[in-house]
């Protein structure tokens, strides 16, 4: 339904007959004061559009031509009018009537505010004008009209008597004269008091469109709804009607969804991509309200999913090298917190890590901080890696060469025992796991001859899993 506008105009004659007018607000319980012959003054508590406001019956007294008329109105939110309404009661045919609106300066005229409109208005009727869409904060306007009156008993806007609180002034003006842009407040002539025209003008009223998230920053795979508020001078329009589409970086989300109490909320999305979006929201507008757009303050964020991982990855233990340098194995990694149909677009990289001991000293459970491992795959971009913590492994004494030893060295599953000797002597080779100092027991594991270098060699082919420490014997 279009908006009628409260008018509080007077004319330039009295009425033959006051007629008794029923304006009637939705929702709004109007006083028996306000019941006019043009419309009443809507003073909504909340921001609810002004509907059914104006004359539904009409008085008779007359208007003459050749005037330029004037009557005061208010409005008491910001307003778009498009278009005036007038009425007539002849016998019959039509005539010519123009209009316009004058803005306030210190309760006359002000400022012309679009040129006036001419239109052919026909009697009996109510007519309909447009005009320019033209904004009004709330305040007081006049609204303008200029008759041509062919003879006396033509009457293409009528009046009423009694009107409490109208306002009505006039100056003789031809018809056809272009309307004065800021005229002065000395040329104004007051109507009678108490007297109002037939006419009022229609409007929508300006909205704005308030955009929220239900989870904002948001993470990847988490639902978020966003809701569209329609609002006028900052206050929830309830009753708003018409559709909301939401967009996301400018495309639509879903279809447009129908207001309930000047809101609408989106479909729930969940797999936003992670990144930041701009989310607005388009308001379709409706007979009573501006169609607006608004956009989600500073956009959506989607935050990068939280990887973890649950299983499969160890630290190596090594023999003592002085260093702190450790290595891990991943061969069987178990990521959890990767969503269901992502599991073949994440997958682990190992390229790039490192891998430490807290210290290069020989120790069980010695603790190993790994960083720089991180996620591959299509869908990696949407997930953040968190490191493994709680890794240990060992570090043992390398293996070291006693008395004539000159080394020790590993050679696949098996370790090789270089010694010095006496050239062509067989030398008995002894192993032991732990020294023990004078209570070290030491296993007899073979013989060696020394070559004619003094060089023997021995192969240990079942050496044990950790330490082992060797020596060599003559006779």
């Amino acid at each position: 339904m279009k908006k009628l506008i409260a008018l509080t105009p007077l004319t330039l004659h009295q009425t033959r007959k006051v007629s008794r007018i029923q304006a009637s607000v939705a929702r709004t319980p109007v006083a028996a004061a306000m019941l006019t012959a043009v419309a009443v003054i809507l003073h909504p508590r909340s921001a609810r559009a002004q509907t059914d406001v104006g004359n539904t019956a009409t008085g008779t007294g007359d208007v003459s031509g050749y005037y330029l008329v004037v009557d005061q109105f208010t409005t008491t939110v910001p307003l778009t009018a498009i278009q005036i309404r007038t009425y007539g009661t002849v016998s019959s045919g039509s005539g010519n009537v123009k209009v316009a609106i004058y803005n306030d300066n210190s309760s006359t005229p002000g400022t012309l505010l679009f040129a006036e409109v001419s239109a052919s208005v026909t009697a009996s009727t109510w007519s309909t004008i447009t005009i320019p869409n033209t904004d009004l904060p709330a305040g007081k306007y006049w609204l303008a009209f200029n008759l041509n009156l062919n003879s006396a008993n033509v009457n293409f806007i009528t009046t009423s008597a009694g009107v409490s609180g109208a306002v009505r002034r006039f100056q003789p003006w031809a018809f056809g004269t272009a309307f004065p842009t800021s005229p002065a407040s000395t040329s104004w002539t007051n109507a009678a008091v108490g007297v109002e025209d037939c006419i009022y003008f229609v409007a929508t009223v300006p909205t704005t469109t308030v955009v929220s998230s239900s989870a904002n920053p948001s993470t990847y795979g988490q639902s978020v709804t966003f809701t569209g508020t329609v609002q006028t001078n900052g206050v929830t329009a309830g009753a708003a009607t018409g559709t909301m589409q939401f967009r996301t970086n400018g495309v639509d989300f879903g279809s447009a969804v129908t207001l309930s109490s000047g809101s609408a909320h989106s479909a729930a999305v969940s797999n936003l991509a992670a990144g930041t979006y701009t989310v607005t929201a388009i308001y379709s507008g409706s007979s009573s309200y501006t169609t607006s757009t608004g956009t989600l303050s500073d956009g959506q964020t989607v935050n990068t999913a939280t990887v973890t991982i649950s299983s499969g990855i160890t630290a190596n233990s090594k023999l003592y090298d002085t260093t702190t340098g450790a290595t891990i194995n991943s061969n069987n990694v178990v990521l959890s917190g990767v969503r269901s149909g992502d599991t073949a677009g994440v997958k682990l990289s190992t390229n790039g890590y490192t891998a430490s001991f807290a210290t290069a000293a020989v120790g069980t459970n010695k603790a190993v901080t790994v960083s720089g491992l991180s996620l591959t795959g299509s869908a990696a971009g949407n997930y953040a890696l968190t490191q493994p913590t709680g890794l240990t492994a060992n570090i043992t004494p390398a293996d070291t060469p006693l008395s004539n030893i000159i080394a020790v060295t590993k050679a696949g599953s098996t370790r090789a025992v270089t010694f010095e000797g006496m050239p062509n002597y067989v030398y008995t080779v002894q192993r032991t796991t732990a020294l023990a100092g004078t209570s070290t027991v030491w296993t007899v594991v073979g013989t060696s001859t020394v070559n004619t270098n003094g060089t023997g060699t021995f192969t240990d082919p079942s050496p044990p899993s950790g330490q082992a420490f060797y020596r060599t014997s003559w006779p």
